[in-house]
């Protein structure tokens, strides 16, 4: 059916059409509710019939509805009506990319810079178990705000891999459109499987954008042919021609991506889209540093200008708007909502170098914000910057150590004082205009957050909500401990300060709530599921944080109650934290301004977790963002839990990450050194001068608790200039703790070993004149593997545990043994080579000769899950052109919110 103009598909009012094909007719609408342009797709009459077709219009509405990511077209709604199937999409302003590659090649930074947000949206379609299969220019829209990938109608669902693997893992799925010998997608981008009917995957999708991006940076199809049998031949047989060979500009390394991409194998492509967007964002920070400044503003895609420029036009824009607001005002128009960027970084006063959830803050009147940046001799300091300024302006008296965590600072109500927490200071509350702190609470390892009305203040210390004066005194208990142990994160008084909102996780369920305390009856209700970081708006709505998007809905503060469901009013806010205590980079003003930092889509240094295989290739990240600092991985007992010093936002702490996708929890903010599990898995014992001297500390692994407990392991509680003398490495079967002890006179390391619960002097493990350490006990307890000096350099050797001559089993050097889950293989690193050995159990240990696994870009912490697969630590990489510390700001925001959520 074709529809005119006027006529109605459930709520939506056509305006016109858009585009037409044999899968579907588009069409731009109007949905009168939110006053919005949306895309409105229909199966076309001649094919609406067809269960094939229908099979594959459903297909792509969950394939799509799966999906949240910015270069991704959101659905928005699907629905049928007489007889009309129809899905209503994002209303996108632009053309397509094959309609730009008409007039031939587009300019190196160009290409790159829409590769990169291509592969960053296969990536994140690839993790949820989809495969797009259709990947081509005239399924990519160019707008404004980058490139969008659409139509995944010939979209391939699987169920979504765990651990962070590539959907090349996950079991197939039985379809009708995946039959053998049934070809589908687009000939000239499609890989050799798809031509020859065999399954397609997450690497089909690689040989599409490698097809994809040769065309954008040569203006010519990588494979091309006068017949359809003759294309299918050069995809299957030839070689197209290098892309420096066409684009001189090329560097070696762009030529090789492509090349890898487009490879005829799928073994022997690049196994990841997040990988191939990291290699393009490497490729363009260095084209970028090799181009004239001039020329790489003339040439990024839709990125922002120069640090100095965004300043410029931020600082006149706000006054422009200024003076626009006061007319307006004056004729009783409406505010206009007015977006721009400021820039923090690079800057000669205050390059900023921490923006977290609560570590960039806006003032109540919104003419201003606070955030942490580089002190002057070191370490860290909070800024203040008023919107219509140039400058940035050091706050006295908030000076922090370059090594301190979370500040987790927030502003007092009437925009005077700076609160947060000083380490060995205190909970301080600093004038923004100068003054002397003033200390407000004893130094709270367990602060989280806080908010302030009037005289009180209320803190989150993670176990609960506690109320002071904002002069200082006793802390009052304002929630009891529940039965399920919960984490209180980000409270924020209500105006009128009568109630608290905050957010609550539950430890047992890892759910995240928003919930709202009445401070008179002390009655707590939950207003929002799955949702962190909330804040109330003078419009009348709460706005709280779901992953990368804000959601809004109505919020009646008399009744302390919300009305409808939440909606989506602002997407891309970056989340660096994702653990119990975090928040994305938001923050709203009391008169309509909200500012965040967008989530990058270039640039991002992948130094996370990631799974690699046995030849060295990544199969994803584990944790998702980045975690600057990251120095340590170890695996649970069960293999489904991972153990990390170092968090997003380069937190310094002790953290574990649930495998299954769920984020991250904090169990130590700082001062940690050498953790290991305990065998039972429920608890993490590691060294820390945190209360003192040197000490061994347990904590629970679930996060119940934020305080760990002192644990006496052979009078473990002493350091030498600053050095702790023992620390922890594994656990013998009798449940004695193993730790590495230096006290010897010579300086040399034993391997002591003492219990955890009884203490008692530690007993020696391997004590000989030479130095051991890196000790590991066999999964069955029956063999120690360790490092000693004894040849002279480091190698690797294996005894019985309970005693014995050892077996030499490196040869070349060695370093960190790992045995298998198995207990049939020892890994170890010879510098950056991963090797292994093979393992004939007996009443002896047999080894086979080692043999070098992979040797590749990875750090020297790694840990073997039981399915054989290594969690390892890429080595850091140059960071991308756009990663210095953009901030929006969106002037009159709850103008826009009021559209899009009406409060009546």
């Amino acid at each position: 059916m074709s529809l005119s103009p006027g006529a109605r598909l459930g709520p939506y009012q056509i305006q016109s059409a858009i585009g037409a094909g044999g899968m579907g007719e588009v069409y731009k609408a109007l949905d009168p509710r939110l006053d919005r342009a949306v895309a409105i797709k229909v199966l076309p009459a001649r094919v609406a019939t067809d269960p094939d077709v229908r099979q594959r219009f459903e297909r792509e509405a969950k394939a799509v509805a799966a999906l949240n990511h910015p270069h991704i077209c959101t659905l928005h709604d699907i629905g049928s009506q007489d007889g009309t199937d129809f899905l209503v999409m994002e209303y996108l302003e632009g053309g397509t990319l094959a309609t730009r590659l008409e007039r031939g090649a587009l300019s190196l930074d160009q290409a790159l810079g829409y590769a990169i947000e291509i592969a960053d949206a296969l990536d994140k379609a690839h993790r949820a178990g989809i495969v797009h299969r259709d990947l081509k220019p005239g399924n990519i829209m160019l707008t404004k705000s980058g490139a969008k990938l659409l139509d995944f109608g010939l979209a391939k669902m699987r169920p979504a891999p765990t651990g962070g693997a590539d959907v090349t893992a996950a079991p197939t799925v039985a379809s009708p459109l995946t039959a053998a010998g049934t070809i589908v997608g687009t000939f000239q981008y499609m890989a050799p499987e798809q031509l020859e009917g065999q399954e397609a995957d997450a690497r089909t999708d690689i040989f599409a954008l490698g097809a994809v991006l040769y065309e954008m940076l040569t203006g010519r199809r990588a494979f091309e042919g006068k017949s359809q049998a003759s294309l299918m031949g050069a995809i299957l047989e030839r070689e197209p021609q290098s892309v420096s060979g066409l684009q001189p500009a090329a560097p070696p390394a762009l030529d090789q991506l492509v090349k890898t991409c487009l490879a005829k194998h799928p073994d022997s492509r690049w196994q990841s889209a997040g990988d191939i967007q990291r290699q393009l964002t490497w490729i363009l920070d260095d084209v970028s540093q090799r181009v004239s400044p001039t020329a790489r503003r003339a040439t990024l895609p839709h990125a922002g200008r120069t640090w100095l420029t965004g300043i410029v036009a931020t600082t006149v824009g706000v006054a422009v708007l200024t003076f626009a607001l006061w007319m307006m005002a004056r004729s009783g128009q409406r505010p206009p909502v007015e977006v721009s960027r400021l820039l923090l970084s690079p800057s000669s006063n205050a390059p900023i170098v921490s923006v977290g959830g609560r570590d960039i803050l806006i003032s109540p009147d919104g003419k201003g914000i606070v955030y942490l940046g580089a002190g002057e001799q070191g370490g860290r300091v909070f800024y203040v910057r008023d919107l219509n300024s140039f400058e940035s302006r050091m706050i006295p008296g908030t000076e922090l150590p370059g090594n301190f965590g979370v500040a987790n600072p927030f502003l007092t109500d009437d925009g005077a004082s700076l609160v947060f927490r000083s380490p060995g200071k205190g909970i301080l509350k600093v004038p923004l205009r100068g003054g002397s702190p003033v200390k407000i609470a004893d130094d709270q390892a367990r602060f989280l957050s806080g908010t302030s009305s009037g005289e009180s203040v209320v803190f989150a210390l993670g176990d609960g909500l506690y109320r002071t004066s904002v002069a200082g005194g006793s802390l009052e208990r304002l929630t009891q401990p529940d039965d399920d142990p919960a984490i209180y994160v980000a409270p924020e008084f209500i105006p009128g300060g009568t109630a608290v909102l905050f957010h609550k996780r539950s430890v047992k369920e890892q759910i995240d709530r928003i919930v709202v305390l009445d401070l008179q009856t002390r009655q707590q209700r939950v207003l929002a599921e799955d949702g962190v970081a909330p804040k109330y708006v003078s419009s009348g709505h709460l706005v709280f944080a779901r992953g990368t998007t804000l959601m809004a809905m109505p919020f009646d503060v008399e009744r302390l109650n919300v009305t409808g469901t939440p909606v989506a009013v602002q997407e891309g806010i970056q989340h660096p934290r994702p653990f119990a205590s975090s928040a994305p980079d938001y923050a709203l003003s009391s008169n309509g301004t909200l500012i965040y930092v967008p989530e990058p889509t270039t640039g991002s240094t992948a130094v996370a977790p990631m799974w690699v295989d046995r030849a060295g290739r990544s199969l994803g990240l584990i944790t998702g963002p980045s975690i600057p600092g990251l120095s340590t991985v170890q695996l649970s007992p069960d293999g489904k839990r991972l153990l990390t010093i170092g968090g997003p936002a380069g937190d310094s702490g002790l953290w574990v990450y649930d495998l299954t996708g769920r984020p991250g929890v904090r169990l130590v903010d700082r001062g940690i050194i050498a953790p290991v599990w305990h065998p039972d898995g429920a608890h993490v014992v590691f060294v820390s001068n945190r209360d003192g001297p040197y000490a061994f500390y347990s904590i629970p692994a679930d996060g119940s608790t934020l305080e760990p407990s002192i644990i006496n392991v052979g009078g473990a509680a002493s350091g030498v200039r600053g050095i702790p003398t023992r620390l922890p490495r594994t656990w013998l079967p009798d449940g004695r703790l193993v730790f590495a002890d230096n006290t010897s006179t010579t300086g040399r390391t034993d391997l002591l070993a003492a219990s955890a619960k009884e203490g008692g002097d530690p007993e020696p493990v391997v004590k000989t004149e030479y130095a051991e350490d890196g000790a590991r006990v066999s999964p069955d307890g029956r063999w120690l593997a360790y490092v000693s000096d004894r040849t002279g350099r480091p190698e690797i050797w294996v005894r019985a545990v309970s005693g014995g001559a050892p077996v030499r089993v490196s040869q070349s050097g060695g370093n960190v043994p790992v045995w298998a889950r198995s207990g049939r293989e020892l890994f170890y690193r010879e510098e950056n080579k991963m090797m292994m050995v093979g393992i004939k159990a007996g009443a002896e240990l047999t080894f086979d000769p080692a043999v070098q696994l992979f040797e590749g870009p990875y750090g020297p912490s790694y840990d073997v899950a039981p399915d054989g697969r290594f969690v390892m630590i890429p080595l850091p990489q140059p960071i991308g052109p756009s990663s210095p510390g953009g901030i929006v700001v969106v002037q009159n925001w709850t103008e826009e919110l009021k559209r899009l959520v009406p409060t009546n």
